[in-house]
């Protein structure tokens, strides 16, 4: 009774064992670190780099478009049986096995590809950093700060409009920044950067990204349609997840150290625009945890008091673009990827862009 079971539920009993693996494989974050992290994955990203890396388009859109056009036809064939009465039931419990095992090859894929990375220990081991707690003080201090960079790097920035930069242009400072900042920290060293343009730029307003990673290609991608002095931050961001930094929080984290490292003005200042919207946001959160949103507003003015005027112009221009851009289904979008964060070990979901404080209050800590 058992050969026969497993003769016929053989595949299906296969992948259930691979991914109980991969469960227990990822349940332990040094054996993440130690054999997959510094191991496995700088070989398979290596790969995916030089073979996607030379050609000027996304081949992983391309292969989303396949992908979306697959199952379509398979939607549509399943649907052309039911309306001429040829279903059984057999015929349904076959399609639900192969389309359940096409997911479980998927999530597999995925997860042997990039995937693990979520579960490694990180650059929090990697700097050996220690776990700090700020308060609002300390956090209106980092503000100020960035508000002082913000305003130095805009001065050198000679657009009377929002700083408009090409983006190839942004290809090549995001690389030569790198390489910049590897000289410091070894194990953000990268070669054969994929770095590209999404093919479909718009569609960022519908689903709510500004850049993305294709974990089956290799390919860091970024939005080619938003505001232009977004796109080098980001850009590090994506290069970040490239490098196996999947929390959202480590890769805004790399991008901020990459941005600290470099003497490029644009770099700079996209970053202190990015950066800032976190930091003004957890402050925001420190206010409403103490139930005080009346010095939080005066606080707020005070600060936005300090933007030097193109900063101001800049940053209303950007909001208004996101503004006018933004799709309601990109609320639901949102809410997706929360819940796909969250699957991931990623406890605070959206939220744990914003983790990026607390590293940076920890980094400079280390640094004191």
């Amino acid at each position: 009774m058992f050969f026969v079971l497993l003769k016929k539920y053989w595949k299906t009993i296969g992948l259930t064992v691979v991914i109980l693996l991969i469960s227990f494989f990822e349940s332990n974050s040094s054996w993440v670190e130690q054999y997959y992290y510094v191991g496995i994955y700088p070989k398979i990203s290596f790969l995916q780099r030089i073979i996607t890396g030379w050609l000027p388009f996304s081949v992983g859109d391309i292969l989303y478009v396949l992908l979306g056009l697959f199952i379509a036809i398979k939607i549509y064939f399943f649907i052309k049986k039911i309306t001429k009465a040829q279903l059984k039931i057999t015929i349904v419990k076959q399609a639900l096995i192969k389309a359940i095992h096409f997911l479980m090859i998927i999530y597999i894929a995925f997860k042997l590809l990039w995937g693990l990375n979520y579960s490694r220990q990180g650059i929090v081991k990697q700097l050996d950093l220690k776990e700090t707690v700020y308060c609002k003080e300390q956090l209106v201090e980092l503000i100020e700060d960035l508000i002082f960079e913000a305003n130095k790097c805009r001065r050198q920035i000679a657009d009377t409009g929002l700083p408009n930069i090409g983006v190839n242009d942004v290809f090549d400072l995001t690389k030569k920044a790198y390489v910049a900042v590897s000289k410091r920290y070894d194990f953000l060293s990268i070669n054969h950067f994929s770095i590209k343009s999404s093919l479909f730029s718009p569609t960022g307003n519908y689903l709510g990204y500004t850049g993305y990673y294709n974990p089956f290609t290799g390919e860091a991608q970024v939005r080619n349609d938003i505001p232009k002095i977004l796109l080098p931050f980001i850009a590090c961001h994506e290069v970040a997840h490239q490098l196996g930094y999947a929390s959202e929080d480590e890769a805004n984290f790399v991008a901020f150290l990459v941005a600290e490292k470099t003497d490029n003005v644009y770099l700079r200042y996209s970053m202190c625009l990015e950066i800032l919207d976190y930091a003004l946001h957890d402050l925001f959160l420190k206010y409403y945890e103490d139930f005080d949103a009346i010095n939080f507003i005066e606080k707020r003015l005070e600060l936005e008091d300090c933007f030097e005027l193109q900063v101001k112009k800049d940053r209303k221009t950007i909001k208004a673009f996101f503004t006018q851009n933004k799709k309601e289904i990109s609320n639901i979008s949102s809410s997706v990827y929360d819940a796909y964060l969250k699957a991931n070990h990623q406890s605070l979901g959206i939220g744990s862009y914003n983790g990026v404080i607390e590293l940076i209050f920890c980094y400079f800590l280390k640094k004191s």
